[in-house]
């Protein structure tokens, strides 16, 4: 069991020409507590996390904005030999736990509301032979697009709201 705690109170001075990209003088304060617990019990093994989150935008974008978010997950996973692991995983964020369906969002950005939120089902497997090497797969069904950077993905009226991810690893450790 854990329990961390981070807390940012930094004031940001604009630079001559910033305004062009919307950042002012301003601050931001932010807060977060992140309670974790594992249980390993034989072949099993359960894992979760609960997290909250307080962040203040002040000034920084030309306006005030106070949001207070909530994410947490569970997995559950099974050794079925000592080389091969399954699990499943339960992941859920919201920008705003007081607007957990993106609807506030929604009308105060102009985004979609699925930006405001993610809630992710995870079935995955791994094979480890050796110390050395790793081979794991991991299938996500995902409803909502918090998690997608906005950088990468400019425009977010062409996200789908429920969206499907394969990834797949190998890794060698040294």
């Amino acid at each position: 069991a854990a329990v961390s705690y981070f807390n940012l109170d930094a004031d940001f001075k604009a630079a001559p020409g910033d305004n062009l990209v919307f950042l002012y003088d301003g601050a931001v304060r932010a807060e977060q507590f992140l309670f974790s617990l594992e249980l390993n019990w034989q072949d099993w093994q359960i894992i979760s996390e609960y997290q909250t989150r307080a962040y203040d935008s002040l000034g920084l974008r030309g306006v005030d904005f106070k949001i207070k978010g909530l994410g947490y997950y569970y997995q559950l996973a099974y050794a079925f030999t000592p080389v091969f692991k399954g699990y499943f995983r339960q992941d859920t964020v919201y920008q705003d736990k007081d607007d957990k369906s993106g609807v506030s969002f929604a009308q105060n950005s102009g985004m979609p509301a699925h930006n405001a939120f993610a809630k992710d089902v995870t079935l995955g497997f791994s094979y480890a032979p050796s110390f050395e090497w790793s081979f794991s797969a991991e299938v996500h069904h995902v409803n909502g697009t918090h998690w997608l950077p906005l950088l990468e993905n400019p425009d977010p009226s062409k996200q789908k709201q429920r969206w499907n991810m394969f990834l797949a690893q190998v890794a060698y450790r040294f």
